[in-house]
């Protein structure tokens, strides 16, 4: 890729602005290291990539950091020498492989979905009994623990007397009266890693004891008294034992490092693709990137495409190139954002290239070029004296020998910096060159003569940005098929230039010259209605796609509820008449065996109320009249016959007539049963309105007794699902939109299990963590289906 380009385009700025979504400095080396590429599979696995992290980005909220990864670049080496590493280091390298362990942990339960991201998890190695020998070791202030070995804890023990008794015994003798005068002050200090007392100059010879150090000043002398010199030699052999201690433990250890460094390595490396990726994710969510559709037919078509690096201040624009022409000609005055255009389609080429999305619409073609050329402002050689001019005729020269069917080239003001009529007929001989080598490329300029240039060559076209001559300013969409006028006079005259004056001057244009800007004067008129009728048309059209798609969803919504709870009431139908046709069975039982008619009647009254029971509960009773008559002869089946069917208590449509076995089909709502003819009996067609009134019953029942929240603190994760499974039954029958579960927070063991049962509900449409005020981490919203 031409390093020109590069640097004309400012793709460096690009990835400063990706540098900025980093979390680790790999990560950083790799995006400092970000280079456009010319292989389509290679972008493209590229754009994938980016894609699927900001997919993650957007889903997963806990998604672990890798802020706590170090550069373990030199630890590994000395560890390679097996050099003994510090306690410091030690912890940096347990805080690395803590971070990854934990990435690679979540990636991997979610390669299914993230399948990209999930492979390079796959690279990072687990190294948990290391990072808890180094945790009984090292504490968080990178100090050596006691623990880590009972040879230092003794020490440290025998460190910890002694100092205790070296402390007391100095202490008593800064209270004896007779060394009173003999301090300078009555302090504990140390000199030469061994306890002492300040004593004045004077007394020297009076005090017992050895001098270790001096005042700066010599008035104090730091003096090690006497009985205390074999507690500080006891001391000072304790303490290099404990150095010793420390550095068996930390050599120990260092060498397991050392072991494993291959494997470390290959962590971090491929932590820094994942912090990469991630960081391409996080670029593209504040950009509202999209990732384009790629080709290698030197195809691009922008829509609403904004220069990535303008911010808000960014107008959208479109454009495309290479289907119906190769070369654009953009023509118009200096002031009308050309150049934008020209950068913004260099720049989102080297973007997609890179494996970068663009900030433009959904639908957006971009190609993928061998080579990218840039001819934009002024980039002369100081080095050789050479003026603007010969700076830009140098590089189009080199262009010229390279440019091919798999170029793309941007010229910006070509031709410009010489005599007007001499730059626009080497315009034009240049654009003619690179025409012939079927060559992409947009060009820019503000000389007339390539405007009639355009319309006669087949795979030119003319472009223009439009000027608002109301506010003297352009509105930066590119009009194509239009070329530009240079308001030169509308300008002039809004800016205050009397009539005359400016008549005078359009009399000076030679008539063809005036016949032109009048052609172009109605064209621009013309194009500006059509893209006004057009543009009314287009909205008439997309609202009623828009009406049309939210009948279509409401129906949809309406039907799938609908065959939902019938379904399900279905359900619950058959259990309940499975439960009852037991009951029935043993109080039947128990009543066969009665001895006595008291008892008898007991029975029969149990028997009525159970019966009464089970239809007040499935909203028969008071609720739904069925006409029954007497049982069914065979000949009178036929399809279509409405019949009622007693053990289900349910009414069905015939589908078929009697088998050899005096079986039938019948329809009963979802379900297809086959029934004996002996087992039906004659109905009549119930309405479906009183059907209707009976279920908007039930339901306003239900909404008097059904709170939206749950508390489900307590349970085991089996039986908090039972009972929320019930729950939402209730909730989605009495109409609730939103409920929420209390779980608490805990080991999050039930919040985990009941956020998987929720997954494949299909009742839920959607469930999160409620808000900090409203439980947070202890409580899940859960939005239901509609």
């Amino acid at each position: 890729m031409d390093e020109r380009t590069l640097r004309v385009l400012e793709f460096d700025k690009i990835k400063e602005n990706l540098l900025l979504y980093h979390e680790t400095e790999a990560g950083k080396r790799l995006t400092e290291n970000l280079f456009p590429s010319r292989d389509i599979e290679e972008v493209r696995a590229w754009q994938n990539e980016t894609s699927e992290a900001k997919e993650l980005l957007q889903r997963e909220v806990n998604l672990p950091s890798l802020g706590g990864m170090r550069d373990l670049g030199s630890v590994l080496e000395r560890a390679e020498l097996s050099s003994v590493l510090a306690a410091e280091e030690l912890l940096d390298l347990k805080q690395t492989l803590t971070v990854t362990r934990l990435m690679k942990q979540f990636l991997t339960e979610r390669a299914g979905e993230y399948v990209l991201l999930g492979r390079l998890a796959g690279h990072l190695v687990a190294f948990k009994d290391l990072e808890q020998e180094i945790e009984r070791t090292v504490d968080y202030q990178g100090e050596v623990l006691d623990t880590a070995s009972p040879a230092l804890a003794d020490l440290r023990r025998q460190k910890r007397n002694l100092t205790v008794r070296i402390r007391e015994k100095l202490e008593q003798i800064i209270k004896q009266a007779e060394y009173q005068k003999m301090f300078q002050e009555a302090l504990i200090t140390i000199r030469s890693e061994r306890y002492v007392v300040p004593i004045k100059q004077e007394y020297k010879n009076q005090f017992p004891g050895l001098v270790h150090d001096q005042s700066a000043s010599g008035a104090t002398l730091f003096v090690e008294p006497m009985v205390i010199v074999n507690m500080n030699n006891d001391l000072r052999r304790v303490v290099l034992q404990e150095k010793d201690e420390i550095i068996k433990i930390l050599t120990k250890l260092s060498l397991k490092v050392g072991s494993h460094t291959a494997e470390i390595r290959e962590n971090l490396a491929a932590a820094a693709e994942i912090d990469f990726i991630l960081a391409k994710g996080r670029f593209s969510q504040d950009i509202e990137g999209i990732s384009p559709v790629l080709n290698t037919h030197g195809f691009l078509k922008i829509n609403r495409g904004r220069h990535p690096l303008l911010g808000k201040k960014a107008r959208p624009t479109d454009i495309h190139l290479g289907r119906d022409f190769r070369i654009l000609v953009i023509t118009g005055p200096n002031t009308g954002g050309k150049t934008v255009t020209l950068k913004t389609v260099g720049l989102f080429t080297l973007m997609t290239q890179a494996g970068l999305h663009i900030p433009a619409g959904e639908d957006s073609v971009m190609a993928v070029f061998q080579q990218i050329y840039s001819d934009i402002g002024d980039e002369q050689s100081i080095e050789q004296s050479l003026s603007t001019f010969s700076s830009h005729i140098t590089y189009i020269a080199e262009i010229l020998k390279k440019a091919s069917a798999k170029s793309l080239i941007l010229l910006d003001e070509l031709g410009a910096g010489t005599d007007p009529a001499e730059g626009a007929a080497l315009a034009m001989a240049i654009l003619e060159n690179l025409y012939e080598r079927k060559s992409r490329v947009i060009a820019t300029t503000h000389y007339s003569e390539l405007k009639t240039f355009s319309y006669s060559r087949e795979g030119i076209e003319n472009a223009s940005v439009e000027f608002n001559l109301e506010t003297l300013s352009p509105t930066y969409r590119l009009l194509i098929g239009i070329p530009g006028r240079s308001n030169a006079f509308a300008i002039a005259g809004r800016l205050g230039i009397e009539r005359q004056i400016i008549e005078a001057a359009e009399g000076k244009l030679e008539e063809a010259d005036r016949q032109i800007a009048h052609a172009l004067h109605n064209l621009e008129e013309n194009r500006i209605q059509a893209e006004l009728d057009r543009k009314a048309i287009e909205e008439e059209k997309e609202e009623i796609a828009r009406l049309k798609r939210e009948f279509e969803q409401k129906r949809q919504k309406t039907m799938n509820r609908y065959e939902k709870v019938l379904a399900r009431a279905y359900q619950k139908a058959e259990k309940i008449v499975r439960s009852t046709e037991g009951s029935m069975k043993s109080l039947l039982e128990e009543l066969k065996k009665a001895e006595s008619e008291k008892r008898l009647q007991e029975k029969a009254r149990q028997a009525k109320e159970e019966l009464n029971r089970f239809l007040g509960e499935f909203g028969e009773k008071g609720q739904e009249k069925v006409s029954r008559g007497k049982g069914i002869l065979p000949e009178e089946i036929k399809k279509g016959l409405t019949v009622y069917i007693p053990r289900l208590m349910q009414k069905g449509e015939v589908i078929s007539l009697p088998d050899q076995r005096g079986e039938v089909t019948v329809q009963v709502g979802l379900m297809k049963l086959s029934v004996k003819v002996s087992q039906l009996e004659k109905t009549e067609q119930v309405k479906k309105a009183e059907r209707v009134s009976n279920v908007k019953k039930m339901s306003l029942q239900k909404v008097k007794h059904i709170s939206s929240e749950i508390d489900l603190r307590g349970k085991l994760v089996e039986e908090a699902v039972d009972i929320l499974d019930k729950y939402l039954d209730d909730a989605e029958v009495a109409g609730l939109k939103q409920v929420n579960i209390i779980h608490g927070k805990g080991t999050g063991a039930l919040r985990h299990g009941i956020q998987e049962y929720l997954k494949v509900n299909p009742l839920v449409e959607d469930y999160y963590l409620a808000a900090p005020a409203a439980g947070g981490d202890g409580a899940t919203v859960v939005i239901l289906s509609k």
